[in-house]
């Protein structure tokens, strides 16, 4: 989620990315009092459990929090702002619930788009859980039982996916749906300017190895300002 935030940033829209896990590990962190072994519930894998309603209630609420905080954060500003909830939003359950809470807030549902990738690429998966481990929620453990618990939290996951689809597009809810990193590609009610914008850079997306060529231009009167996206003249400086 965080590379569409240059993006967006460059077409001069102030973009921010509103992460449950970052606020999920502030309460782990706040539960542990100290402890110098600390309390990994909110990590493990037990914590993802989707039949156990407590730790769902409290998953739940993490996710209101932090898309409370994103509503707000645009309120305070009258121009453009895009907010994007990072969040593993895995259910019609949990996705109807979030679009409930952004109409009770807002009164409105314009500007939503769901974005949801999807890996069955065996090679990609196993890539993604290498690079996951070196991520706040096991980067000090030892790697090969932080491999096992991702796998696990993964296999929960699992065990209540639902992908985007009929519900959704009973609701006239526009999403976009990525498999295999830019395979394949699935949009619904594509319409408004931003979402578009979304697509067409997944459709330029990729993870493969290229090399990238870096000059030092001069200072243009739009970097003088702090401005990025467009063209302008040179300063004389």
């Amino acid at each position: 989620m965080r590379k569409f935030t240059p993006h967006l940033n460059w077409l001069r829209d102030e973009t921010r990315v509103f992460n449950v896990g970052e606020r999920r590990r502030i309460a782990e962190h706040s539960r542990s009092n100290g402890s110098k072994t600390g309390n990994h519930e909110y990590s493990s894998a037990a914590f993802f459990n989707p039949t156990n309603p407590d730790l769902v209630s409290i998953r739940d609420q993490l996710a209101l929090e932090t898309l409370n905080e994103l509503l707000a954060w645009r309120d305070t500003r009258n121009g453009s702002r895009i907010g994007i909830p990072d969040a593993t939003n895995s259910t019609p359950q949990r996705r109807k619930r979030v679009l409930d809470h952004i109409r009770a807030i807002t009164g409105t549902l314009d500007g939503v788009l769901f974005l949801e990738s999807c890996c069955y690429d065996h090679d990609i998966l196993e890539r993604n859980f290498r690079l996951k481990l070196d991520g706040p929620d096991y980067r000090t453990q030892d790697p090969e039982i932080a491999l096992q618990d991702l796998r696990r939290r993964v296999a929960f996951y699992e065990t209540s996916y639902v992908a985007l689809g009929a519900a959704e597009e009973q609701q006239k809810i526009p999403f976009l749906q990525v498999i295999d990193v830019g395979r394949k590609i699935n949009t619904h009610l594509i319409q408004e300017f931003h979402s578009k914008q979304v697509v067409e850079y997944m459709l330029n997306f990729n993870l493969s190895e290229r090399q990238i060529w870096i000059f030092c231009g001069g200072e243009s009167v739009d970097d003088s300002v702090g401005r990025t996206g467009w063209s302008s003249p040179l300063t004389n400086s």
